[in-house]
């Protein structure tokens, strides 16, 4: 639901009230499950930043290898004959 009303932090906020929620109802305390959720929010940050240097690293390589093509200083590379 909150991927529907809050597009950008939906997965997010959805995540951590999911680990708070499940956690709540394991230790049966609020503020014994808090935590919990503050590592796993942590977590998730780390995730996504290790997702979007990886995407932004993988477009730069992209666009290193068209700009080469589309200047043709690949035409002086021999092509592998089979």
């Amino acid at each position: 639901m909150g991927l529907f009303l809050f597009p950008p932090l939906g997965l997010p906020l959805g995540f951590v009230l999911g680990v708070f929620g499940a956690e709540c109802a394991r230790l049966r305390s609020a503020q014994e499950a808090w935590p919990s959720a503050v590592q796993a929010l942590k977590a998730a940050a780390v995730s996504y930043g290790i997702e979007l240097t990886t995407a932004v690293m993988i477009a730069l390589a992209f666009a290193i290898g068209a700009s080469f093509v589309l200047s043709g200083s690949l035409d002086a590379v021999p092509s592998p004959t089979v």
